[in-house]
């Protein structure tokens, strides 16, 4: 009878035990503020045991104050027991007799054996295991059987005797069934109200987005659209909710979206990135950049799929008008007579105009990198190579000469003019180079210095003549005026 009776009172206590629960999901309640109104639940579940107790003698009862108690401290702290443990012990007080002290004593135990637990394996785990509430119970309801001999002698023995094995075995057991519920709770509460936040912050992501972030369904109808859609494209939310990509996409760009709404439908799609144009309100055309992915159910079955496109048409035109210039370069730079060339800032060469290229004969893949410098006549090229990683290193402007290989297979010397380039933010981007023919002047030159060398010798030779003949006329002169005779020069 002892055993059914123990168990009816702690049902009680397990059925209200789910009220741990309902606080637990309330996010706007501080911490202090939760474990007070632990505090006073835990209370009013031990009042409600102690209310419907096992009835020993008169004055002496039994119930599951202890499992309340002990599991008030191992989960919500000294403050939340501090107050429940008091409720109990006033109504303990009130409720007077024989085991009055032994009762107190319990419910202190059962308080510093849950504060134990509480510190040395909730607090560092956060978690708490069957073992651990088992053990818990088996400590404090041993304890709870020993505090008996508080007793009047006489009564003592005979209340262990009778109640010793049955808290042992039952306690624990209820220790463990409520505290599984009271853990379980909670971790159902931590997870709604993470759930909840992360809801928040995904909601403030779509919201404050710069990107437009959208769900279409599997037949490629749009499920949601963020406010960011009204921002960059003009429509409301509601006028696009319910409608197909296709009404929005220009003409030129559909069959391109659609093969890629195709593609995502496979296991590993080839792209999940594509660039398209979409209608505005006012009847322009924005580009759009987007990257979707599927969403699946449980099953793997695809649901829809989700994007986030961004407006790229700054970039676009940006890109449309630098091409625009690098084809009026290369137009400007072909129909020139210099040779023509850049580098980047890898100080490798890749672009070469057609001027250098019917020059060498070569192509541009040939010439591109360092290809070119493969025509640079070999005792020019550590000269080269040295004015020209210089010059880079230190973004100067340079002049160098040297002997380049003409698609005939002769060297002709080349003047080339370097000058860095700058984008217009001011960053270095590389050199464009000016390269003219100017062998025929540096051939005409040695021909002049030859010619030169060749005048100055004969001059040197008829100067030594005249010195030899002055020489000659006066020894002719001496040898005249030592026979008393006239000079004859």
């Amino acid at each position: 009878m002892i055993y059914l009776q123990l168990t009816y009172n702690l049902s009680l206590l397990i059925a209200l035990s789910v009220l741990t629960g309902f606080i637990g999901q309330r996010e706007k309640i501080t911490e202090i503020q939760k474990s007070i109104i632990f505090g006073i639940i835990f209370g009013l579940v031990a009042i409600v045991g102690m209310l419907y107790p096992v009835n020993f003698a008169p004055g002496l009862i039994f119930d599951g104050r202890s499992v309340v108690i002990s599991l008030c401290a191992l989960f919500f702290g000294p403050v939340a027991v501090a107050i429940s443990a008091s409720i109990a012990i006033f109504l303990r007080l009130s409720q007077g007799g024989v085991g009055v002290l032994p009762g107190i004593l319990v419910i202190l135990e059962s308080a510093v054996f849950g504060l134990i637990f509480h510190y040395f394996i909730f607090k560092k785990k956060n978690v708490v295991f069957v073992h651990h509430l088992l053990l818990m119970g088996i400590f404090v309801h041993v304890s709870m059987v020993l505090l008996m001999f508080t007793l009047p002698d006489n009564i003592a023995w005979k209340v262990v005797q009778t109640i010793g094995l049955p808290v042992i075995l039952i306690y624990p057991v209820a220790t463990i069934l409520i505290g599984r519920i009271i853990s379980d709770n909670l971790e159902k509460a931590e997870f709604l109200l993470k759930l909840k936040a992360s809801k928040e912050n995904y909601r403030v992501l779509v919201e404050n987005s710069q990107d437009i972030i959208y769900t279409l369904d599997p037949q490629g109808i749009f499920t949601f659209v963020s406010p960011a859609w009204t921002i960059l494209l003009g429509h409301p939310v509601d006028q696009i909710v319910g409608k197909s990509y296709q009404n929005l996409i220009h003409p030129e760009d559909i069959s391109v979206c659609n093969e890629f709404f195709k593609n995502m439908f496979n296991s590993t799609p080839e792209k999940n990135v594509i660039n398209y144009r979409v209608r505005h309100t006012d009847g322009s055309w924005r580009w759009h950049s987007t990257k979707a992915v599927t969403l699946r159910d449980n099953a793997g079955s695809i649901t829809g799929f989700l994007g986030i496109a961004r407006d790229i048409t700054e970039q676009m035109q940006a890109e449309n008008d630098l091409n625009e210039r690098i084809v009026q370069f290369h137009n400007l730079a072909n129909s020139s007579s210099a040779l023509i060339w850049t580098a980047g800032t890898d100080k490798l060469c890749y672009y070469f105009n057609d001027t250098w290229l019917k020059f060498t004969g070569r192509t541009t893949e040939q010439e591109k990198g360092n290809g070119w410098a493969e025509g640079v006549h070999p005792d020019d090229f550590d000269r080269c190579l040295k004015t020209y990683v210089t010059a880079f290193d230190k973004r100067e402007k340079f002049e160098m000469e040297y002997r380049l290989r003409n698609a005939k297979g002769e060297y002709r010397w080349l003047l080339d003019i370097g000058t860095p380039n700058y984008d217009a933010k001011g960053e270095f981007t590389g050199y464009i180079g000016h390269c003219f023919d100017i062998d025929d002047r540096i051939t005409a030159g040695v021909e002049q210095k030859k010619k030169n060398e060749e005048l100055r010798q004969m001059n040197s030779l008829m100067v030594d003549r005249e010195i030899k003949m002055t020489e000659l006329k006066e020894e002719i002169n001496g040898l005249l005026n030592e026979l008393g005779k006239e000079p004859k020069y």
